[in-house]
């Protein structure tokens, strides 16, 4: 395959798809990597989707690759294949600057982060880390390290945070995939801005050695399609011992689940007003139309209840969170007073400052009321759906929204109001894409399932996905 061919071809390949092309030689992994190269030159210093770039390193890699391919050696399931790393995780060889200017001058690190290994060790070539806010505190993705970063569908817009970089990479036709993080819906929230799959996986299922206090956040990546989702996650998940709670069920392929998943008579409950959320006109009929076109289509049981969520969530939220800024205080020898860190980062921690001990044991417990909660829910019900966001209209350098048309909920938490549910509960959740606004926007909407059931989660995906395609153009850089 020539280069102008591939460079069509990688608009319409899955990751898996473009690693089979290397394997049977009708692609090589150093062509790849050109492609990947030009669009990240044609689009980087308008989207600010990549922070750090090893293209030395990533061409070795490939190079290796066509060499395996060419003496018929064995090769992992994503051999010579791109991706970026999310600028707060560890990939060897490169900076952990963590969105901030404490970091300027970071050494590269000297070990991957678990998720990185693994996919690295299937033969994925990394070619560098992705814009993220200062410690992952934003909706936004914008620090005085790295500037503000754009949406490839309309660069006046915010990819989202705090896994934005990551999603303006894969949204822009950069790379196939690349990695991030949700610790409040921060894979799902950039993954609706930018029109992309972004799944929380159920607690624990992928490792993480670097866990905060909080236990909400897991890594995964941002993908076009719930397959690459399905096949990925699953490379990266199962347990370590650095993990203390890295799930100890066995490892499920989730690919071959999703695909043996019937759909037809489960129960679904639509609850776009949880916790005072709502969304503007245009993004609620978007999700009820594609509801309703799914439900149509499979024989689905609507639940009919309201479910009703007598505190503040985002508050709950926040309480559970306060002792996560402590620990990054300290990891990263962080002065609260200092100039040098965001104003976001800063009211991160004064806000924590006012919860005290007997506060944050009553924000505990009333978590645990909320996680049995949804175990009750989910014992009638099979998949809880609401809109990912509630506003799509989020300009990139902010500010975010504090009220939104169509919703009670006032607030920092505005624009994306449930998203912290799953994180609060560990349970599965999922975002796709199901349409576009008048101005060109993605709108996604979001489905949480039982626990260990991401595979359903994704298999839901995946129909409303095929069922309502978005027919506008993706947005790939011009090369």
């Amino acid at each position: 395959m020539t280069l102008h061919q591939t460079d069509t071809a990688t608009e319409r390949w899955s990751a898996f798809g473009l690693a089979a092309a290397i394997r049977d030689g009708s692609l090589t992994a150093v062509g790849l990597l050109e492609v990947c190269r030009r669009r990240v030159e044609a689009g980087n210093e308008r989207l600010n989707a990549f922070v750090y770039l090893d293209w030395a390193l990533a061409e070795s890699l490939a190079r290796r690759v066509d060499e395996d391919v060419r003496l018929g050696r064995e090769l992992g399931p994503l051999a010579g294949v791109p991706f970026a790393v999310k600028e707060t995780e560890h990939c060897e060889g490169m900076p952990t600057r963590y969105g901030s200017l404490l970091y300027t001058h970071a050494l590269p690190a000297t070990a991957d982060s678990p998720h990185v290994a693994r996919l690295r060790h299937a033969g994925a070539i990394p070619i560098g880390k992705t814009a993220a806010p200062e410690f992952m505190s934003g909706l936004l993705t914008e620090s005085p390290a790295n500037g503000v970063t754009r949406n490839p569908w309309n660069t006046e817009m915010t990819p989202g945070g705090s896994s934005g970089g990551s999603a303006a990479a894969v949204a822009s036709g950069m790379v196939p995939f690349a990695t991030g993080s949700d610790g409040g819906g921060s894979l799902r929230i950039p993954a609706a801005f930018c029109g992309l799959v972004g799944l929380k996986t159920t607690f624990g299922l992928i490792p993480d050695p670097d866990r905060e206090p909080s236990l909400t956040s897991c890594v995964g990546v941002l993908t076009w399609d719930v397959e690459d989702t399905a096949r990925l996650v699953t490379i990266m998940a199962g347990p370590i011992d650095a993990d203390i709670v890295a799930s100890a069920r066995p490892k499920v392929d989730l690919a071959s689940a999703v695909a043996t998943i019937q759909l037809s008579g489960l129960t679904v409950s639509y609850q776009p007003n949880l916790c005072g959320a709502g969304a503007t006109p245009e993004v609620a009929a978007a999700c009820e139309a594609a509801l309703a076109t799914f439900a149509n289509a499979h024989g689905l049981v609507a639940d009919q209840g309201e479910r009703r969520i007598d505190f503040d969530c985002n508050e709950l939220f926040v309480g559970v969170c306060a002792l996560d800024s402590y620990t990054m205080m300290q990891r990263h020898s962080i002065e609260p007073d200092s100039e040098v860190i965001a104003s976001y980062v800063r009211a991160r921690i004064e806000n924590s400052a006012f919860v005290a001990p007997t506060g944050l044991a009553t924000y505990h417990l009333r978590r645990g009321e909320l996680t049995a909660m949804f175990a009750d829910w989910f014992s009638t019900i099979d998949l809880l759906l609401a809109p990912t966001l509630s506003t799509v209209e989020v300009p990139a350098a902010g500010p975010q929204p504090t009220k939104v048309e169509g919703q009670q909920l006032e607030g920092p938490a505005a624009a994306a109001p449930i998203t912290r549910l799953a994180n609060l509960v560990g349970l599965p959740s999922v975002s796709v894409p199901v349409g576009v606004t008048s101005t060109g926007l993605p709108i996604g909407m979001q489905i949480m399932a039982r626990r260990h059931e991401d595979a359903l989660a994704l298999r839901a995906g995946a129909e409303l996905m095929a069922l309502n395609p978005i027919t506008r153009p993706r947005p790939i850089i011009a090369v």
